[in-house]
């Protein structure tokens, strides 16, 4: 779906430009700026000050990051649900019709929100280790409320706060991390070299951070080593603002903090990630790992009403009521960073179900196994990314180019929403409208992109990336297409 001449258009301009940054050297990173540089305590600053300049040719989800392209077209599809029964959907699609070009048009956003800072601390030393500590924020946190909601001013989100114990010995360590800290389904092994790994969170990256207490082992010398990281974590999963469960719609989710779905589980849910590290050599270096996760959530389930399953008739109606339906959620994935000389090749792959908890993913949990069924499914689905880049120069300035490509499918069976009664097979609502583009909709989302980042020096660097955006609807003809210009300066310390 990624038309083929803006893939020749890139591999050419990648080309070009890499002959001129064959010979460089790696830039130099920044100096430490420590705050305290004491005896048995140290603690050091770090930050990123970023500006993102983004411009997008059509209308998309997130005009900053992209996430996906906003639906195109207009239409309904047709399904006839008085004669499905319990057999399933039948029908017809609708003509589909393309927007006008105001309703689709594009925009130009600068933004900072992902300007970053942290404090590292390195803590005094116990039974024969040291303690460490991590602490990082940015300003995704979202926007103040104010009339007309065009508040600009970003506030904080909290993205680690961790601290532990390591013993790091010449062939074996060991480390204990508590705290909330970057998810293990997250390809640390393997981060996206473009301007921002954002784009790619819709588009075959899973990405979160868990709050938990991890437990990481390394087996052999650094050169050569196996890395193991399990950990046990809160289930996150499912708004926490109004639901079946007590307690919860009392408060908005911004000042409470109620549980989900996969805390009402009662089980806490694993991570885990197996690596591999090969480092022999300065010009050779290579990490493959695996990684998965699984935990229960608990989605809600429509009954009809009491008379229906119970045989209870109740005095001026009969009321519907709710339960619910334990649904897994799991992944399972591979990730890994292979560096010879100049070039590096980069790249992830995971399939899993009722991964919506992880930011981007476009598939849950809470659609019904029939119209009759007692029972929640699991929306099934795959993704990934690779990516290569190339640092060079010549004498002068350092110059990092890149291409990489991001995809993510699902895999759609009819919908039958959970909130629909069981036993009833006429209701509105069957059949997903795509007008507006609801994720729930979502068959393909994929992104190609390329581009280059330029270090004025071991502080400030400068970027270009140009990529495009291609989502396919179920049931609508055609894709939804984006093309998508960034420019980023960056000023780590």
């Amino acid at each position: 779906m990624i038309k083929k001449g803006f893939l020749w258009l890139l591999l050419f301009a990648a080309l070009v430009l890499s002959g001129s940054a064959l010979f460089a050297q790696a830039p130099a990173g920044p100096e430490k700026v420590m705050i305290y540089n004491g005896e048995s305590l140290k603690i050091q600053l770090t930050g990123d000050i970023k500006l993102n300049m983004v411009q997008n040719k059509y209308n998309v989800n997130n005009d900053t990051y992209g996430l996906w392209v906003n639906n195109q077209k207009w239409g309904y599809p047709i399904f006839s649900y008085a004669l499905a029964g319990p057999y399933g959907l039948k029908g017809t699609q609708a003509v589909w019709l393309p927007f006008q070009k105001v309703l689709s048009r594009g925009s130009l956003f600068f933004d900072t929100r992902y300007t970053q800072l942290g404090l590292t601390i390195a803590g005094p030393g116990l039974l024969g280790g040291t303690s460490f500590g991590r602490i990082e924020v940015d300003f995704y946190g979202g926007f103040g409320t104010t009339a007309g909601n065009v508040s600009r001013q970003p506030l904080l989100r909290m993205r680690n706060a961790f601290a532990g114990l390591a013993w790091d010995k010449e062939m074996f360590g060991v480390k204990i991390t508590f705290g909330q800290y970057t998810s293990l389904v997250f390809p640390l092994l393997a981060v996206p070299v473009g301007l921002s790994p954002l784009p790619f969170f819709a588009k075959g990256v899973l990405f979160d951070w868990d709050q938990g207490i991890m437990l990481s082992l390394r087996f052999g010398p650094k050169a050569y080593s196996v890395m193991i990281d399990v950990d046990i974590a809160r289930a996150k999963s499912g708004a926490d603002g109004a639901g079946i469960y007590p307690g919860q719609g009392i408060l908005a989710p911004a000042v409470n903090d109620e549980k989900g779905m996969g805390e009402a589980s009662m089980h806490p849910a694993f991570h885990g990630r197996v690596a591999v590290s090969i480092n022999p050599v300065p010009l050779f270096s290579m990490v493959l790992g695996v990684v998965g996760h699984y935990y229960q959530v608990h989605t809600s389930l429509a009954y009809t009403n009491l008379n229906t399953f119970y045989g209870i008739n109740v005095a001026g109606g009969l009321p519907g009521f709710q339960g619910t339906s334990i649904v897994p959620s799991k992944s399972m994935g591979l990730q890994g960073t292979i560096s010879v000389w100049i070039f590096t090749l980069k790249g992830s792959g995971w399939m899993g179900e009722n991964v919506i908890n992880f930011t981007g993913s476009n598939f849950g949990a809470g659609w019904r196994e029939s119209t009759s069924g007692r029972k929640n499914l699991a929306e099934k689905g795959r993704g990934g990314y690779c990516g290569i880049s190339i640092v060079g120069p010549k004498v002068g300035i350092p110059v990092m180019l890149f291409f990489q490509v991001g995809q993510e499918i699902k895999n759609n069976n009819k919908r039958i929403p959970n909130a629909t009664a069981i036993g009833t097979y006429s209701v509105a609502g069957y059949a997903f409208s795509a007008v507006g583009g609801a994720t729930s909709t979502i068959k393909v989302n994929s992104e190609v992109s390329g581009g280059l980042w330029i270090f004025l020096n071991q502080y400030l660097k400068v970027g270009y990336e140009c990529g495009q955006m291609v989502t396919k609807f179920q049931g609508v003809s055609g894709t939804s297409t984006n093309i998508v210009h960034r420019a980023t300066a960056s000023y780590t310390f």
